[in-house]
């Protein structure tokens, strides 16, 4: 008998594993959603730069910033305004002169290092009139500001903020090689290097996160402390989908049981806090109002919808909006999408109420007359399912066009949205993978 059972079991095995692949097919079949596995947890992000111990672990600040910003936390006097900016230098005309360390490695990592931080440098050229112009031999000095960011790879990612005061010479900007895969992180290191502070720290963070301290690692709890409005360089609004923001779980004592450190007031915002997939829409107008990037531009363009002039004189417009004023969609190659400004409508998914396709982006701006409130709803909706819409999603801009707005997923409704501007914007989205029946909005304008 204990011969045999070796053999039975082998049978049994080659029986099962030969049936494996119609069971996989039919159950692949009969899934009300898509096959992808559904995360139980948040994916909240957890960018590399967290890895650094400077301040707020990635910022290494002048002598005078540092002064500056202790008396805004030990004093907490806000009379005193404008202080922390004059210590904090932009660049003249916008040109950052950088270099690659002498010791740079001419191995895998340092040409990987190489593409993507300039390709984290294109993120910003491309979108202000910041300027990175690399130092040769042959060009020992460019611009007027004689300084120069020496880039290099250390044990950590970590940058200062703005020009250094120093009257010439080098200001060094580390790569670790834990964010060198990560164009985000080595983009948000750019954000620093051209004068932005983190996010988080903004003094009116309190109306739109909530930290938790007692969350927070021993010795890190300095990290989160909010600074005066004497740091404040911007008048957008809070964006906790900046690319300067921290993470849900930036230095958390137990990320694994999801010991938040920071959340947004509004949890559907969650996906967004601590992107690093793109800079946002105010990170971008943020540089732009700094380093007055439309200085030599006419006035008398009037962009709506948030939009703004930017560097080549056009508006620069809300992502999913175009046009010379921001007032059409961006063309969708499904055909969906559009300007609504009937009384009450209806719209869809494209393919409704079939399956939508792969790959599709769609923008809908409904627009009401000044003064008028809008109300939305979802008689039907199935989009495929994840815990924060990372995947598909329909995203309602209830805080406006230029902000990440809540989004929704699944097959929930979640009921009549109600909101009190007169311009809406909604986005569907969906990825390369796995597609449901969509969805029907119906909208009325008040």
């Amino acid at each position: 008998m204990k011969t045999l059972l070796p053999l039975l079991v082998f049978v049994l095995c080659l029986s099962w594993t030969t049936s494996l692949p119609s069971l996989l097919s039919d159950y692949l079949k009969n899934l009300p959603h898509s096959p992808r596995p559904l995360r139980k947890e948040l994916n909240v992000h957890r960018p590399p730069e967290e890895e650094g111990t400077a301040f707020e672990s990635d910022i290494i600040l002048s002598p005078e910033q540092a002064n500056e910003i202790a008396k805004e936390v030990l004093i907490g006097n806000r009379k005193r305004r404008q202080t922390v900016q004059q210590v904090t230098k932009i660049w003249p005309n916008g040109i950052i002169v950088y270099r690659y360390d002498d010791q740079w490695p001419n191995n895998q990592l340092g040409n990987l290092a190489k593409t993507n931080i300039e390709k984290a440098m294109k993120l910003w050229e491309d979108t202000t009139c910041l300027r990175f112009i690399r130092q040769t031999p042959n060009t020992p000095r460019i611009g007027i500001s004689g300084k120069v960011v020496n880039i290099f790879v250390g044990t950590m990612c970590q940058s200062k903020i703005g020009m250094s005061s120093l009257s010439y010479g080098f200001q060094d900007l580390e790569i670790a090689p834990y964010c060198v895969k990560q164009i985000g992180s080595l983009a948000h290191e750019f954000g620093h290097v051209a004068g932005m502070f983190h996010e988080h720290s903004r003094p009116d963070r309190d109306s739109n996160i909530t930290v938790y301290l007692d969350n927070v690692t021993t010795g890190k709890q300095q990290y989160f402390k909010k600074h005066g409005t004497d740091t404040e360089r911007t008048n957008e609004p809070y964006d906790i989908g900046s690319v300067m923001h921290y993470g849900p779980l930036f230095f958390s004592k137990d990320a694994n049981a999801n010991k938040y450190t920071l959340q947004p007031h509004d949890r559907r915002l969650m996906a967004a806090m601590g992107q690093r997939a793109h800079l946002s829409f105010t990170d971008i107008k943020t540089i732009n109002d700094l380093y007055d990037c439309n200085k030599n531009c006419p006035r008398g363009l009037q962009c709506k919808h948030g939009g703004y002039i930017g560097p080549n004189c056009a508006c620069t417009c809300p992502l999913g909006l175009t046009g010379r004023e921001c007032t059409q969609v961006v063309h969708s190659s499904s055909g969906c999408g559009g300007v609504l400004t009937g009384s009450s409508g209806k719209f869809s998914s494209p393919g409704y109420p079939q399956k939508y396709p792969i790959s599709t982006s769609c923008t809908w701006l409904i627009q009401g007359r000044a003064g008028s409130s809008i109300s939305l709803k979802f008689p039907s909706l199935d989009i495929e399912q994840d815990v924060n819409c990372f995947y598909d999603h329909l995203e309602v801009k209830t805080y406006g066009p230029t902000l990440e707005g809540p989004r929704y997923c699944g097959n929930t409704s979640p009921g009549e949205i109600r909101y009190n501007g007169n311009a809406l914007v909604v986005k569907f989205v969906s990825d390369q993978q796995y597609t449901n029946y969509g969805f029907e909005a119906q909208y009325s304008i008040h």
